[in-house]
């Protein structure tokens, strides 16, 4: 294990995935002392944590929508597996000793088999041993391509109800309760690729082959332990899977944001050679439900807003009370589709990159 070889090249990403609710303080100090010294960008994953710390590349799946100018020499890994394909794309030629995982855990986190050199050793331990480089031209051009997309997202975004304004607002609100779960299929995405958190919260998420199962019941146990609200954002599939665990609402406070497209909208991004009938009928599982009788039968508060403002303002009043309730928002899946390719197609034609 070579650390003058590593961190040798200017041009390095520091990838951090979920990490535990209880290491993403700490963890933080530790890997932006490391961001700091070899002048290397941080990709936060939604579940990650560092969102809502200054510095930190928050659209890193969006940016990479447009070709970067330059492709990374190493690759510096904390946490779990990245949300976005289009990162791990990004990053997947990066092999062997050109890509470090750093982690106490034994086993490898190696999807794509990029057999990467793994350093078992506690981060903040690790960040001491790092040599410091300073600020580079590199991570200058990362933080301008995320400013860039940020104001397009804004451009694009803040005004209209839609699932990406959706994950905006949330994004902005759930520092206020200081806890967020995000449920998988196209809220966490939607919360990866345009979120802007302002302040650090804890974010909380079941990955894997269960992920649809117990987001509810997660976010309750989540607001027990942790003693404070807990935003929760999922669609409608991940909702009607665990609507028994409404129950818990009554006894501690989960602000539930239920995306309802009446089925699974993130099917359309996949590439199924069928037709829309089909796609319709096998895959996206359509239900025409909505959740204002589960709410009464369970005695929580439902509100569906129809608006962009009114949903914002009336997220942060109940946020402030710190009492449960439901709000669902109404989206159409091919609307939805049809909005993200037309951002992709905007960014890709964005001024994102410094050139010298």
């Amino acid at each position: 294990m070579n650390f003058a070889r590593f961190f040798s090249a200017e041009k390095g990403v520091i990838l951090v995935g979920q990490l535990p609710v209880w290491e993403q303080r700490a963890a933080a100090a530790a890997i932006f002392s490391i961001s700091q010294k070899t002048g290397w960008p941080i990709f936060a994953d939604a579940l990650s944590g560092l969102r809502g710390f200054a510095g930190v590349i928050q659209h890193a799946d969006a940016i990479l929508q447009q070709a970067p100018p330059d492709a990374p020499e190493r690759l510096l890994h904390f946490g779990e597996s990245y949300v976005s394909k289009r990162v791990s794309q990004y990053l997947r030629s990066l092999e062997g000793e050109d890509y470090w995982q750093v982690h106490l855990h034994s086993e490898m986190r190696d999807p794509f088999f990029q057999n990467p050199t793994v350093v078992h050793v506690a981060i903040s331990d690790f960040a001491t041993q790092v040599l410091p480089r300073g600020e580079t031209a590199w991570i200058q051009s990362w933080r301008a391509a995320d400013q860039a997309v940020e104001a397009l997202c804004v451009q694009e975004f803040d005004g209209a109800i839609s699932e990406p304004a959706v994950a905006r607002i949330v994004a902005r609100q759930a520092v206020k309760a200081g806890a967020l779960l995000l449920g998988n299929s196209m809220p966490v995405r939607d919360f990866d690729a345009f979120g802007a958190v302002p302040s650090p919260l804890y974010v909380i998420g079941n990955r894997g082959a269960s992920g649809i199962d117990g987001n509810l019941a997660t976010a309750a146990g989540a607001a027990c332990q942790l003693g404070r609200p807990v935003v929760v954002l999922v669609g409608d599939l991940t909702a009607l899977h665990d609507l028994n665990s409404l129950a818990f609402l009554n006894r501690v406070p989960v602000i539930v944001v239920i995306v309802n497209n009446h089925g699974g909208g993130i099917f359309r991004f996949l590439p199924l050679p069928v037709p829309e009938p089909d796609l319709q009928t096998f895959w996206e599982t359509p239900h025409g439900l909505d959740f204002k009788g589960a709410a009464a039968q369970f005695g929580v508060e439902w509100q569906r807003p129809q608006g962009a403002t009114e949903f914002e303002e009336e997220l942060s009043e109940a946020i402030r009370e710190g009492h449960s309730c439901i709000f669902e928002i109404q989206t159409d899946r091919s609307e939805n589709f049809a909005r993200h390719r037309a951002f992709g197609e905007k960014v890709k034609g964005f001024p994102l990159w410094i050139t010298e």
